[in-house]
């Protein structure tokens, strides 16, 4: 098993599997599967990286804005967003 399927498996069975995401999330997420550069400074990264859906792209010095890239569970989350009409949604509004 993998870091980020481990951190997703934590995630997924700790209480109920149910996958909550901000407007914030749902951005973030969907900018990651399209390919855009993703860090820690982004509103709602810290809950992806939490739920195994974003992870560091390498080890890196310590900063206040860490490089991320989207995990295969990720991928797999973004999938269900664009199939549930969720890939247009824009921060803000």
């Amino acid at each position: 098993m993998t870091q980020d399927t481990s951190q997703f498996a934590r995630y997924a069975t700790g209480a109920a599997f149910r996958i909550d995401l901000t407007r914030h999330m749902i951005v973030g997420l969907m900018r990651a599967a399209s390919g855009e550069e993703m860090t820690s400074a982004h509103h709602g990264a810290n809950g992806l990286v939490n739920r195994g859906l974003l992870e560091p792209k390498e080890i890196q010095p310590r900063s206040w804005a860490r490089n991320l890239q989207i995990t295969d569970a990720g991928r797999k989350v973004a999938e269900l967003c664009e199939m549930a009409g969720l890939g247009e949604i824009k921060e803000g509004g």
